[in-house]
């Protein structure tokens, strides 16, 4: 879990606790006591926390974590590669394909495989199969099915690998490696590395965005809470005054 990423997720497991109290006990205790001396308990903003609005909210925060959890961490159900392809909504394979970081990260492992796999001497179908159920992800398999059937009419792995990213720099790189000399594993090293820096530096933006929301919300809570605190207690002064 990164840095960032996870103090945006503790302070949603933090906010959690805090919304549960104040719905159970100090909401209603202020309710009550505005009723006790104001003879009412229809203090605006209390009224409005002490209704579903509270519960919705950690509802929403309940779903966020969930989303945050498969966003910047690895917290994903533990499946052999076989039963990927099993009915389901298949969330995490979903994520790891179309998210910039985590697709930058599968091609990373995808092309690091598979080039350990060529240099060891396997051949290519194999490993192009090696590679992709090593990493379980369905919408990868389905593209090394229609790379294979290619490799199987003649065209070359540097050539069926086209298509893997949107910006065709896989297969360029894998051309540029090809025509090296030096083994897979070695030319491509240095290009698996920026994969994993450029995936770091999206993550970070994300989840820095994402925090930023977290402490505005946070902050709109605070201020409504208080608030409709305040607005009794004014209420109370005012109902003894003159």
């Amino acid at each position: 879990m990164r840095v960032i990423a996870g103090g945006g997720i503790g302070l949603l497991i933090f906010m959690l606790p805090i919304f549960t109290i104040l719905r159970i006990y100090v909401v209603p205790k202020f309710m009550a006591i505005s009723e006790d001396m104001l003879g009412t308990a229809t203090v605006p903003l209390l009224a409005l926390w002490d209704s579903q609005l509270l519960a919705m909210t950690a509802a929403v925060l309940v779903l966020v974590l969930a989303i945050a959890l498969y966003l910047f961490t690895d917290i994903t159900p533990i499946r052999t590669p076989t039963q990927y392809p099993a009915k389901g909504l298949g969330v995490s394979a979903w994520l790891e394909w179309f998210l910039p970081w985590r697709r930058m990260r599968l091609e990373r492992d995808f092309s690091a495989l598979l080039a350990a796999f060529l240099d060891a001497g396997m051949p290519e179908e194999k490993a192009l199969h090696g590679a992709a159920d090593a990493l379980g992800n369905r919408h990868l398999s389905r593209f090394i099915d229609r790379a294979i059937a290619r490799l199987k009419q003649g065209k070359t792995i540097t050539e069926v690998l086209d298509g893997l990213d949107e910006s065709e720099k896989f297969a360029w790189r894998w051309r540029n490696a090809a025509r090296a000399g030096k083994g897979f594993t070695e030319a491509l090293r240095g290009w698996q590395d920026s994969l994993e820096a450029r995936a770091f530096f999206k993550e970070q933006a994300v989840a820095q965005v994402t925090m930023s929301a977290l402490i505005v919300a946070n902050g709109a809570f605070i201020a409504l809470v208080g608030a409709g605190f305040f607005q009794m207690l004014i209420a109370v002064i005012d109902g003894f005054g003159p």
